[in-house]
């Protein structure tokens, strides 16, 4: 007895026979289009849920540095020119100058300008961008997997509901987190259309989302390596845009760290142990084995994230 088809199937099989319409193959797609976008909705309406009761939370951990007792960031909009010319941490009570994100902070600033000592907002972007952070994770991975859906849905709405994403979430500080990885699946999202339409438009898309996203935080530039793993293990990719995109990414990537240097300088500051105890171990054999015991707990945590502490600084 033959094995009965899928209606996938069967459509895959009259097109190849050419007895299926035009028009039937325009009414599958636009059904098919329209699901994508149901399911990728779904993602978000998950992504927002989970996070509605931080909605109203107040200031919290860095919080309080970064934008109630920043004097930098409560000078709101006015501040956002100074605040590309200078760290991270400029206007807090410390001496730690080593980090330059100031896209986040620059949203601190106008929103403080907005809604002054109003926590409300800042949740309210947070949750909302990452909400849309879902969405665009599920449409990356459907655009990767030749627009698959099950497998990108299931894997969003894992990424959604993941107990370890609540700090970021949860703390407005955790902004630069959210911002970035919007802005690298972006890049991801275009740099397919690049390599599979050969659209210019979508590769420029691409640099520039990678480029900003930079100034989000600086993790941004572990995506010269994911970019071409993605071209490799999902796409045909000629070699020849492998090329050309790392090499424009590369680029991007110089001129922020020219951007950064002299913004910088060459300022070395004492890691401080609140920030990261492994810096108050002066033993360099046991600072390593702490450090990758402790990478061991953070994949521990991503297969069972329990238990969960809100801060696991140095006591």
């Amino acid at each position: 007895m033959a094995e009965k088809l899928t209606r996938k199937e069967k459509i895959a099989q009259q097109k190849i026979a050419g007895d299926i319409s035009p028009k039937k193959i325009e009414k599958y797609n636009s059904g098919k289009n329209l699901l994508r976008h149901k399911l990728g909705l779904l993602v978000a309406l998950a992504g927002f849920l989970l996070y509605a009761n931080s909605l109203s939370n107040g200031y919290v951990l860095d919080d309080f540095g970064l934008i109630k007792d920043n004097t930098q960031t409560k000078q709101g909009i006015s501040a956002v020119p100074e605040i590309f010319k200078s760290s991270y941490r400029y206007g807090m009570n410390i001496t730690d100058y080593q980090l330059y994100r100031p896209l986040s902070k620059a949203m601190f600033a106008v929103e403080w300008n907005i809604a002054p000592d109003k926590p409300a907002l800042g949740h309210w972007i947070n949750v909302l961008l990452f909400s849309l952070l879902c969405y665009v994770l599920f449409r990356v991975l459907n655009s990767y997997m030749k627009g698959a859906l099950l497998v990108p849905f299931i894997a969003s709405l894992l990424f959604a509901s993941h107990p370890l994403h609540t700090e970021v979430v949860a703390n407005i500080k955790g902004r630069d987190e959210i911002v970035c990885f919007l802005l690298r699946l972006y890049s991801v999202w275009a740099f397919h259309d690049y390599v599979t339409k050969g659209s210019t438009r979508a590769f420029i898309a691409g640099i520039a989302c990678y480029f900003v996203a930079l100034f989000a935080k600086e993790s941004a530039i572990t995506f010269l390596a994911v970019i071409p793993l993605f071209f490799y293990f999902f796409t045909s990719a000629e070699k020849g845009k492998y090329f050309k995109t790392v090499s424009a990414m590369g680029v991007g990537t110089l001129i922020f760290l020219l951007i950064r240097s002299k913004v910088l300088g060459h300022v070395v500051s004492i890691i401080p142990i609140e920030d990261n105890s492994l810096a108050g171990i002066k033993n360099i054999f046991l600072q390593k084995a702490n450090a990758i015991y402790l990478m061991g707990v953070y994949l521990k945590l991503m297969v069972l994230p329990f238990p969960l502490i809100s801060d696991g600084s140095y006591n």
